[in-house]
């Protein structure tokens, strides 16, 4: 197991994310997910790079990918930050659906 540090998100999962209320469903499996990711930032399943939209490899200038998969087709996708203090997991985007994630990924 892998700890992290600290669960950040790219803006634009910001955005999202507070827009949430507290006691949505959506939110609520997100918030479990993060606590699992704490303990084990690699406890998602790891994208291969030939998989990787370009948007995120340009936009966000990753290198690695991960899928964490919740309920009901919904699931969201992080990067790990390294650093001399320990790691980070970064949520890029998150998706409500799995047509939305086949989408992105151009599947």
């Amino acid at each position: 197991m892998t700890p992290a540090r600290e669960i950040t998100g790219s803006n634009e999962f910001a955005i999202f994310y507070k827009s949430l209320s507290e006691d949505n469903p959506f939110k609520k499996e997100i918030n479990k997910a993060k606590k699992i990711l704490l303990e084990n930032c690699t406890g998602g399943d790891k994208i291969e790079h030939d998989r990787w939209p370009d948007h995120y490899t340009k936009k966000y200038k990753i290198n690695n990918l991960w899928r964490y998969d919740l309920t009901d087709g919904k699931r969201f996708g992080y990067t790990i930050l390294g650093s001399p203090s320990g790691f980070t997991v970064s949520i890029i985007e998150s998706f409500s659906s799995h047509a939305e994630y086949e989408k992105r990924f151009g599947y």
